[in-house]
Protein backbone atom coordinates (compact mmCIF):
# COMPACT_ATOMS: atom_id res chain seq x y z
CA UNK A 1 0.00 0.00 0.00
CA UNK A 2 1.67 3.36 -1.11
CA UNK A 3 4.32 1.24 -2.41
CA UNK A 4 4.87 -0.63 0.92
CA UNK A 5 3.52 -4.24 1.78
CA UNK A 6 1.75 -3.57 5.63
CA UNK A 7 -0.37 -5.56 7.77
CA UNK A 8 -3.84 -6.67 7.06
CA UNK A 9 -5.30 -4.55 9.88
CA UNK A 10 -3.20 -1.45 8.72
CA UNK A 11 -4.19 -1.70 5.16
CA UNK A 12 -6.84 1.03 5.40
CA UNK A 13 -7.97 4.43 4.13
CA UNK A 14 -9.81 7.52 5.66
CA UNK A 15 -13.88 7.64 5.54
CA UNK A 16 -12.99 10.74 3.57
CA UNK A 17 -11.12 9.60 0.52
CA UNK A 18 -11.95 10.97 -2.70
CA UNK A 19 -11.95 7.83 -4.31
CA UNK A 20 -14.50 6.47 -1.45
CA UNK A 21 -17.00 9.65 -1.59
CA UNK A 22 -17.00 10.23 -5.28
CA UNK A 23 -16.09 7.34 -7.07
CA UNK A 24 -12.71 8.84 -8.43
CA UNK A 25 -9.85 5.82 -8.81
CA UNK A 26 -9.25 3.36 -10.91
CA UNK A 27 -8.23 -0.67 -10.60
CA UNK A 28 -7.61 -4.29 -12.25
CA UNK A 29 -8.69 -7.27 -11.47
CA UNK A 30 -6.10 -10.26 -12.57
CA UNK A 31 -6.28 -13.63 -11.70
CA UNK A 32 -3.39 -15.58 -10.80
CA UNK A 33 -3.38 -19.70 -11.03
CA UNK A 34 -1.29 -22.59 -9.77
CA UNK A 35 0.91 -23.96 -12.52
CA UNK A 36 1.06 -28.15 -13.21
CA UNK A 37 4.70 -27.69 -11.98
CA UNK A 38 3.69 -25.96 -8.75
CA UNK A 39 4.34 -22.32 -9.23
CA UNK A 40 2.21 -19.85 -9.04
CA UNK A 41 1.74 -17.38 -12.65
CA UNK A 42 -0.02 -14.41 -12.90
CA UNK A 43 -2.10 -14.07 -15.69
CA UNK A 44 -1.30 -11.30 -18.12
CA UNK A 45 0.06 -9.23 -15.70
CA UNK A 46 1.91 -6.85 -17.95
CA UNK A 47 -1.49 -6.70 -19.96
CA UNK A 48 -3.59 -5.71 -17.07
CA UNK A 49 -0.99 -3.20 -16.02
CA UNK A 50 -1.23 -1.71 -19.03
CA UNK A 51 -4.79 -0.97 -18.80
CA UNK A 52 -4.78 -0.04 -15.46
CA UNK A 53 -2.51 3.11 -16.68
CA UNK A 54 -4.46 3.51 -19.75
CA UNK A 55 -7.32 4.04 -17.75
CA UNK A 56 -5.75 6.29 -15.35
CA UNK A 57 -4.59 8.81 -17.82
CA UNK A 58 -7.95 8.80 -19.30
CA UNK A 59 -9.23 9.86 -15.71
CA UNK A 60 -6.55 12.08 -14.91
CA UNK A 61 -4.76 10.33 -12.16
CA UNK A 62 -1.37 10.06 -11.79
CA UNK A 63 0.27 7.26 -10.79
CA UNK A 64 3.25 8.20 -9.18
CA UNK A 65 4.76 4.44 -9.30
CA UNK A 66 6.15 3.19 -12.84
CA UNK A 67 4.67 0.12 -14.76
CA UNK A 68 7.74 -1.65 -13.48
CA UNK A 69 7.37 -1.11 -10.14
CA UNK A 70 3.89 -2.45 -10.08
CA UNK A 71 4.14 -4.71 -11.82
CA UNK A 72 6.34 -6.00 -8.94
CA UNK A 73 4.67 -5.01 -6.25
CA UNK A 74 1.83 -7.60 -7.53
CA UNK A 75 4.48 -10.06 -7.38
CA UNK A 76 5.83 -9.11 -4.33
CA UNK A 77 2.03 -9.45 -3.02
CA UNK A 78 1.44 -13.11 -3.89
CA UNK A 79 4.83 -13.77 -3.06
CA UNK A 80 5.01 -12.29 0.46
CA UNK A 81 1.40 -13.89 1.29
CA UNK A 82 2.74 -17.27 -0.19
CA UNK A 83 -0.73 -18.10 -2.37
CA UNK A 84 -0.30 -20.43 -4.67
CA UNK A 85 -4.01 -18.78 -6.52
CA UNK A 86 -5.35 -15.81 -5.96
CA UNK A 87 -7.11 -12.18 -7.20
CA UNK A 88 -4.62 -9.63 -7.44
CA UNK A 89 -6.53 -6.03 -7.73
CA UNK A 90 -4.55 -3.27 -7.98
CA UNK A 91 -6.15 0.11 -7.56
CA UNK A 92 -5.30 3.73 -7.85
CA UNK A 93 -7.15 6.00 -5.37
CA UNK A 94 -6.93 9.61 -4.07
CA UNK A 95 -6.33 9.73 -0.48
CA UNK A 96 -7.87 12.24 2.21
CA UNK A 97 -7.52 16.01 1.89
CA UNK A 98 -9.34 18.78 1.01
CA UNK A 99 -13.07 17.77 -0.11
CA UNK A 100 -14.63 18.40 -2.97
CA UNK A 101 -15.08 16.82 -6.63
CA UNK A 102 -10.94 15.69 -7.63
CA UNK A 103 -9.66 17.54 -10.85
CA UNK A 104 -9.73 15.35 -14.08
CA UNK A 105 -6.93 16.85 -15.62
CA UNK A 106 -5.41 19.38 -13.21
CA UNK A 107 -5.41 20.52 -9.39
CA UNK A 108 -5.59 24.40 -10.98
CA UNK A 109 -9.71 24.00 -10.05
CA UNK A 110 -11.43 27.65 -11.35
CA UNK A 111 -8.56 29.75 -12.16
CA UNK A 112 -8.43 32.71 -13.41
CA UNK A 113 -7.60 33.31 -16.86
CA UNK A 114 -3.46 33.35 -17.07
CA UNK A 115 -0.54 32.31 -19.12
CA UNK A 116 -1.05 28.61 -18.48
CA UNK A 117 -4.95 28.77 -19.20
CA UNK A 118 -5.87 31.47 -21.29
CA UNK A 119 -9.62 31.45 -20.57
CA UNK A 120 -9.21 29.55 -17.37
CA UNK A 121 -10.15 26.67 -15.64
CA UNK A 122 -13.82 24.98 -14.79
CA UNK A 123 -14.85 23.61 -11.46
CA UNK A 124 -12.77 19.98 -12.23
CA UNK A 125 -9.90 21.85 -13.39
CA UNK A 126 -10.38 21.59 -16.80
CA UNK A 127 -8.88 24.10 -19.19
CA UNK A 128 -11.70 26.09 -21.00
CA UNK A 129 -9.90 27.23 -23.79
CA UNK A 130 -9.11 22.94 -24.56
CA UNK A 131 -12.60 22.66 -24.11
CA UNK A 132 -13.25 25.32 -26.85
CA UNK A 133 -10.81 24.29 -29.50
CA UNK A 134 -12.05 20.43 -29.34
CA UNK A 135 -15.82 21.60 -29.13
CA UNK A 136 -15.48 23.78 -31.92
CA UNK A 137 -13.17 20.96 -34.30
CA UNK A 138 -16.05 19.00 -34.31
CA UNK A 139 -18.95 21.86 -34.88
CA UNK A 140 -16.78 23.53 -37.73
CA UNK A 141 -16.42 19.67 -39.25
CA UNK A 142 -20.35 18.83 -38.99
CA UNK A 143 -20.88 22.72 -39.56
CA UNK A 144 -18.80 22.05 -43.45
CA UNK A 145 -20.11 18.72 -44.18
CA UNK A 146 -23.43 19.87 -43.41
CA UNK A 147 -23.07 22.86 -46.24
CA UNK A 148 -21.49 20.65 -48.64
CA UNK A 149 -25.14 18.14 -48.20
CA UNK A 150 -27.10 21.63 -48.15
CA UNK A 151 -25.20 22.79 -51.00
CA UNK A 152 -25.75 19.69 -52.94
CA UNK A 153 -29.27 19.37 -52.70
CA UNK A 154 -30.13 22.99 -53.37
CA UNK A 155 -28.23 22.59 -56.75
CA UNK A 156 -30.07 19.37 -57.70
CA UNK A 157 -33.21 20.72 -56.71
CA UNK A 158 -32.77 24.33 -58.72
CA UNK A 159 -31.33 22.60 -61.25
CA UNK A 160 -34.11 19.98 -61.85
CA UNK A 161 -36.51 23.35 -61.09
CA UNK A 162 -35.04 25.26 -63.63
CA UNK A 163 -34.99 22.72 -66.38
CA UNK A 164 -38.14 20.93 -66.21
CA UNK A 165 -40.01 24.21 -65.47
CA UNK A 166 -43.92 23.87 -64.97
CA UNK A 167 -45.42 22.10 -62.79
CA UNK A 168 -42.00 20.68 -61.36
CA UNK A 169 -41.18 23.92 -60.75
CA UNK A 170 -44.31 24.99 -58.78
CA UNK A 171 -44.29 22.38 -56.83
CA UNK A 172 -40.32 22.09 -56.04
CA UNK A 173 -40.96 26.23 -54.87
CA UNK A 174 -44.00 25.14 -52.79
CA UNK A 175 -42.26 22.13 -51.26
CA UNK A 176 -39.09 24.51 -50.37
CA UNK A 177 -41.44 27.26 -49.25
CA UNK A 178 -42.92 24.58 -46.65
CA UNK A 179 -39.24 23.78 -45.23
CA UNK A 180 -38.71 27.89 -45.19
CA UNK A 181 -41.92 27.91 -42.64
CA UNK A 182 -41.62 24.71 -40.67
CA UNK A 183 -39.16 26.11 -38.45
CA UNK A 184 -40.79 28.40 -36.93
CA UNK A 185 -44.08 27.12 -37.11
CA UNK A 186 -44.37 25.05 -34.46
CA UNK A 187 -43.30 27.33 -31.95
CA UNK A 188 -45.80 29.54 -33.20
CA UNK A 189 -48.60 26.65 -32.84
CA UNK A 190 -47.28 25.65 -29.12
CA UNK A 191 -47.43 29.25 -27.72
CA UNK A 192 -50.81 29.75 -29.26
CA UNK A 193 -51.84 26.64 -27.68
CA UNK A 194 -50.36 27.43 -23.57
CA UNK A 195 -52.86 29.56 -22.24
CA UNK A 196 -52.20 32.48 -21.42
CA UNK A 197 -48.55 32.53 -22.87
CA UNK A 198 -49.28 34.53 -26.56
CA UNK A 199 -52.20 37.49 -25.45
CA UNK A 200 -51.27 39.61 -28.55
CA UNK A 201 -52.86 43.01 -28.19
CA UNK A 202 -53.01 45.32 -31.73
CA UNK A 203 -52.66 48.73 -31.00
CA UNK A 204 -53.65 50.94 -33.36
CA UNK A 205 -52.27 54.66 -33.73
CA UNK A 206 -53.04 57.51 -35.89
CA UNK A 207 -50.24 59.53 -37.00
CA UNK A 208 -51.96 62.48 -37.37
CA UNK A 209 -49.46 64.51 -39.88
CA UNK A 210 -49.19 61.98 -42.53
CA UNK A 211 -52.91 60.40 -41.69
CA UNK A 212 -51.18 56.93 -41.09
CA UNK A 213 -52.27 53.73 -39.26
CA UNK A 214 -49.50 51.90 -37.54
CA UNK A 215 -50.59 48.93 -36.49
CA UNK A 216 -48.23 47.51 -33.28
CA UNK A 217 -48.83 43.82 -31.73
CA UNK A 218 -46.93 43.24 -28.29
CA UNK A 219 -46.67 39.96 -26.46
CA UNK A 220 -48.27 41.38 -23.01
CA UNK A 221 -46.90 38.26 -20.80
CA UNK A 222 -43.57 39.33 -22.08
CA UNK A 223 -41.57 41.88 -20.17
CA UNK A 224 -43.34 45.30 -20.82
CA UNK A 225 -39.64 47.07 -21.07
CA UNK A 226 -39.43 44.73 -24.05
CA UNK A 227 -42.28 45.74 -25.84
CA UNK A 228 -42.14 49.40 -25.48
CA UNK A 229 -38.05 49.01 -26.59
CA UNK A 230 -39.43 47.68 -29.63
CA UNK A 231 -42.01 50.63 -29.82
CA UNK A 232 -39.75 52.96 -29.76
CA UNK A 233 -37.22 51.29 -32.25
CA UNK A 234 -40.05 51.17 -34.53
CA UNK A 235 -40.85 54.65 -34.04
CA UNK A 236 -37.44 55.78 -34.45
CA UNK A 237 -36.96 53.28 -37.50
CA UNK A 238 -39.88 55.25 -39.64
CA UNK A 239 -39.73 58.41 -37.84
CA UNK A 240 -42.72 59.13 -35.49
CA UNK A 241 -43.03 60.62 -32.10
CA UNK A 242 -40.65 58.52 -29.93
CA UNK A 243 -43.65 58.37 -27.23
CA UNK A 244 -46.15 57.15 -29.84
CA UNK A 245 -47.95 54.29 -29.29
CA UNK A 246 -46.27 53.76 -25.90
CA UNK A 247 -49.66 55.13 -23.76
CA UNK A 248 -51.28 52.08 -24.74
CA UNK A 249 -49.43 49.72 -23.86
CA UNK A 250 -49.31 51.07 -20.95
CA UNK A 251 -45.39 52.20 -20.67
CA UNK A 252 -45.10 55.69 -20.29
CA UNK A 253 -46.19 58.35 -17.94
Amino acid sequence: MDGEIVDWGDAHVHLVSNTLQYGFGVFEGIRCYQTTAGRSAIFRLSEHNRRLFDSAKILGLKIPFSEQEIEKACIETVRVNKLRECYVRPIVFVGDGEMGVPSALTNDVLESPDAAHWLGTTLTGQDIFSQLIEGTRVSILWGFATGLVVTALSLIVGLTAGYLGGIVDDALTLLINIFLVLPGFPLAVVLAAYPGALLATVHAVVDEENARLVAFAALDNLVKGAAGSALQNFNARFGYPETMGLEALPLWP
